[in-house]
Formats: C-alpha cells, sequence, structure tokens
C-alpha cells in the first residue's frame, strides 16, 4: 500500500466521517470529474454505466415522484441509498448537491470498508478520505493514497443493493444470493468477472504521468440492457418435428452464461420466448415467459419497482432459468404436415418498471427463421 500525504481538506473530512449529514461530511467525498482528470479511461467507462445514471435515469425520478407521497420519508432513503447512495450519508435527502447526482459515484464505492446485508440503508460502511480502495495490491498514485482490499474482488462488493428483502413479505432482490447458491459461487466466479471484464488501458492519463498500460476493470458495468450481456447468457437451440396434423417447436434453453436467475433483478424483468409459425393460410403464436411472479395480500401481481419495495408479498411463481439450468420448452402448433411453413423463434428482454403499459426495455436479443416444405 503507498500512503502518500492526504490532502488538507480530506483530512478533516477523513476524521469527521461518522457526523453523517455534516457539512465535513459533504467535504469528505470527490466528485467523479475530479477523479476523471487522471483516470480518464475508467471515468469514460464509468460515465456510461446505469450506476452513473441511477439516480438521473427518468423510468427511477418518474418512480420515485410517484410513490413519494406514499413512502414517506423513510421509504424515499430506502431508494435512495442504492440510486444515490451519498445523499444520506451527506445529509442531501432534497438532491441539491451536484456530486448526489452522480448516482453510485467513483468516491462511494472507492470508499467501502465494510459491507452488511440487510437494509440497504446501512450496508456499506465508508471510510472516505486521504486512500481510495481498489483491487490492485502494491497500487499507487500522487493525487492520494491508494490502499489494496479483498472486498473489491468479492461479490459481497455488490450485495448492499443487489439483495434485499423487506422487513414484511418476499424477497425484492435476491441477485447475490442466487449467485452464492451456484456453482458461480464454489468456483470463484463473482459479479465482477462477468460485469467488470479485463482490458488494457491507462490507469493513469498519459498526460499527467507517464506509465505503462495495464490491465483493469471496465466500469460500464453491462447487465440486462446490455445486448452483448443477453447473448452471452443463454444458449438456444430450436428443432422441429412435423407429424400428420401438427407442427411441434422444440426449444432448449441453457443458462450458460449469468450466474445469477436469467433474468435477475426486479420481477419487472422478463424474458420471453416466442415461437410464431405463418402458413399460407394462418399466423399461430405460442410463447413462455421466464419471470418471477409476485402477489400483495389481497392476490394481485405487483407489477411495479416501487410497489414491491413497500408491499408486503409473497412469490407465487419463478419460472427463471437458474444457472447452468436446462430447459426444454415444445409448443405444438395444428399446422399438417402437408402444408409448408416458416418458423420464427425469438427471445425478448422485457423490462417494465412502471408497469405491463410502459416498457422501458423491449428488445430482440435471438431470432432464429427456418422454412418448412410440406411434404
Amino acid at each position: 500500500m503507498q500512503t502518500h500525504g492526504p490532502r488538507p481538506w480530506r483530512m478533516a473530512a477523513l476524521l469527521a466521517v461518522t457526523l453523517t449529514g455534516s457539512a465535513a461530511a459533504q467535504e469528505a467525498f470527490t466528485s467523479s470529474e475530479k477523479c476523471g482528470a487522471c483516470h480518464r479511461d475508467i471515468h469514460r467507462g464509468w460515465q456510461a454505466s446505469i450506476h452513473a445514471h441511477a439516480l438521473d435515469d427518468p423510468v427511477f425520478q418518474q418512480a420515485l415522484q410517484t410513490a413519494g407521497p406514499e413512502l414517506g420519508g423513510p421509504g424515499r432513503q430506502l431508494c435512495l441509498a442504492c440510486h444515490a447512495p451519498l445523499a444520506a450519508v451527506t445529509g442531501d435527502r432534497d438532491l441539491k448537491n451536484h456530486l448526489t447526482w452522480e448516482g453510485v459515484t467513483c468516491d462511494f464505492c472507492h470508499s467501502i470498508a465494510e459491507v452488511t446485508l440487510g437494509d440497504p440503508r446501512t450496508a456499506y460502511r465508508l471510510i472516505p478520505g486521504a486512500v481510495e480502495r481498489g483491487p490492485i495490491p502494491n497500487a499507487g498514485t500522487e493525487g492520494h493514497g491508494v490502499a489494496f482490499s479483498p472486498l473489491f474482488g468479492d461479490a459481497l462488493l455488490c450485495a448492499g443493493c443487489h439483495e434485499f428483502r423487506p422487513a414484511t413479505g418476499a424477497p425484492v432482490l435476491t441477485t447475490y444470493s442466487e449467485w452464492q447458491n451456484s456453482p458461480y459461487a464454489a468456483e470463484g466466479v463473482t459479479c465482477q468477472s462477468c460485469h467488470m471484464g479485463l482490458a488494457r488501458a491507462d490507469v493513469v492519463d498519459p498526460k499527467v504521468k507517464r506509465m505503462a498500460a495495464s490491465v483493469v476493470n471496465l466500469h460500464e458495468m453491462p447487465g440486462g440492457h446490455s445486448l452483448d450481456q443477453l447473448l452471452s447468457a443463454l444458449r438456444v437451440n430450436v428443432e422441429t418435428e412435423r407429424t400428420a396434423d401438427s407442427l411441434v417447436v422444440r426449444v432448449v434453453l441453457t443458462n450458460v452464461g449469468a450466474g445469477h436467475a436469467m433474468p435477475t433483478g426486479f420481477p419487472s424483468r422478463h424474458v420471453v420466448l416466442e415461437a410464431r409459425v405463418t402458413t399460407p393460410s394462418d399466423e399461430l403464436a405460442g410463447e413462455r415467459v421466464y419471470a418471477r411472479t409476485i402477489l400483495d395480500a389481497a392476490g394481485r401481481p405487483i407489477v411495479r419497482d416501487d410497489e414491491v419495495m413497500r408491499t408486503p408479498s409473497t412469490t407465487v411463481q419463478d419460472t427463471r432459468l437458474a444457472p447452468r439450468e436446462t430447459r426444454t420448452e415444445r409448443l405444438s402448433f395444428p399446422v399438417p404436415g402437408a402444408v409448408s411453413a416458416s418458423v420464427t423463434v425469438r427471445l425478448r428482454y422485457l423490462h417494465a418498471p412502471l408497469g405491463a403499459g410502459a416498457p422501458t426495455a423491449d428488445q430482440v436479443f435471438y431470432s432464429e427463421r427456418r422454412f418448412l416444405r410440406g411434404k
């Protein structure tokens, strides 16, 4: 570990870390803009990430405004704990500070000293100040101290915001526990392995300091909204079978690339398997949906993310694919063997955090078409 002398204005912040909401706490953290002045490559990747836009995302803002009157202060803090984690630490509950709007910003993650699961509002113990924590042993820079922390190579680092069970009701977010129960956990394949891939880049901008390019973790952190990530998660094999009076489409799906259920996260995330059969005289369709269904006390499905965070609930069905699970779907269509047909199989990723009528992601990430001649 390299321990350069801390900048004076940050030393006071380091000593005042327990003064949540104080002026010292607000000054304890550095803006990502300052980080990016030296760590240009890393900062550029982070800017394109969902983490960087966790607070200013218009869907989240709409959900926050919609749920605001019902959530109250504690509920609002629960949302902001993950979407604007420095808001609670600095006391900026009205979201007036520029740093708050950086979402899951550089200095939040690199100040994490400990993670305790339970309530996202208290999941992370932060030590901001003169030393930044990270995954590289023996790293150093002239701008601040650097400390190696094994936590940055551990899936637990992500769990504070990606694992949540309310005081009453079914678990809402189970990504971390899904991974814990998967073969990947035993094999040491962590969240960072898949969502922060390695690439050669400049840890420090050459204009600031000349040093050899290194291998660093990419900070885009792609997930369900990334086409590449979706394509790498599922392996698809399509077979067709014809009889005298029917056409059977058999689809074998294997979750080969996700260390958690596919899809994971809120129950508003679905993967939809579609099979369409077109003949000269007809068009037929069938589908399977991979998702988690959560009901409220009255037995109604909870479809909005803000509702599932505050409504006592129970999980009644989970059709998602577990890590390395293979599932065979058989869809039969009343198409005689003598009739020519085209078969199209597609996989769609659907994300509708504000309800089924307002999806924010609906993209096809796999498509295969076959033409079958009548016999």
